[in-house]
């Protein structure tokens, strides 16, 4: 398999990629931040970028869990994660950083998911547009002058 061919597995083949040592956590986790940091200058999905945690997450060694090894994403909406930026889309919590994780982020970690950023979200998702203040207007990859939608636009990029 070649790398740039992680894109047509789901979570669950990617898991088994890595679980089968064809592929590893750490050359799925390089090679998405390859492909955000080229398309997510255009579409403005990823608001926080976690790529060190993610790596440090993996030389940790990840546990067994059904996707372990598998980059992911949080929407950046009450999902927190130590220390990371969550915005839930909204300039009052522009500089909030929690001290715990969620029990959400928890149950992501112990399935073995390596998390790598977040993703862009309407203030409090209530918006049929991605478009907050805080972050800017996601656009939609397939057409850059249209909107992909409500509460997940930012998902567009994972």
């Amino acid at each position: 398999m070649s790398i740039t061919d992680y894109k047509s597995y789901d979570a669950m083949g990617l898991a088994e990629l890595v679980a089968n040592g064809d592929v590893s956590a750490i050359e799925l986790l390089e090679q998405m931040g390859a492909e955000i940091e080229d398309r997510d200058g255009e579409v403005n999905a990823v608001v926080t970028t976690m790529y060190d945690e993610a790596r440090a997450q993996i030389a940790a060694g990840l546990p067994a869990g059904p996707l372990s090894g598998v980059p992911f994403m949080l929407k950046d909406l009450n999902l927190f994660y130590v220390g990371a930026r969550t915005t839930n889309g909204s300039k009052m919590f522009a500089d909030y950083r929690p001290d715990i994780d969620s029990t959400l982020v928890e149950r992501y970690k112990a399935a073995g998911l390596v998390i790598a950023g977040k993703t862009n979200t309407p203030e409090f998702g209530i918006a049929a547009t991605t478009e907050p203040v805080v972050n800017g207007a996601t656009a939609n990859p397939w057409n850059l002058a249209h909107s992909p939608g409500g509460s997940s636009g930012g998902a567009v990029i994972t």
